[in-house]
């Protein structure tokens, strides 16, 4: 059985038929592949922490709560119950 190490969000909005989303800028950290890179809100898996709650968690502190979310856990909820548009798993054995 495989575990979840990492879950994220990349949040999106469709304007007049073109989508637009909302990414953060990696600090810039010597001798490490992911500076200044483009990405999601994403991160680790805390131990007895499902995917959805992880994911929203990472969305939350990552983007300060620019979206105006009410909680972590209402947008745990959210995803939980399928509220997205795409799903991306990657299994490594």
């Amino acid at each position: 059985m495989s575990q979840c190490v990492g879950a994220g969000v990349v949040p999106f909005v469709v304007v007049e038929g073109v989508p637009h989303f909302l990414l953060a800028k990696e600090r810039y950290v010597r001798q490490w592949k992911g500076s200044h890179r483009w990405s999601g809100f994403e991160g680790g898996v805390k131990a007895s922490e499902s995917a959805a709650r992880a994911a929203a968690r990472e969305c939350w502190e990552e983007s300060l709560n620019c979206l105006g979310l009410p909680s972590v856990d209402a947008l745990a909820r959210e995803l939980d119950a399928g509220e997205y548009a795409l799903r991306v798993r990657t299994v490594t054995r």
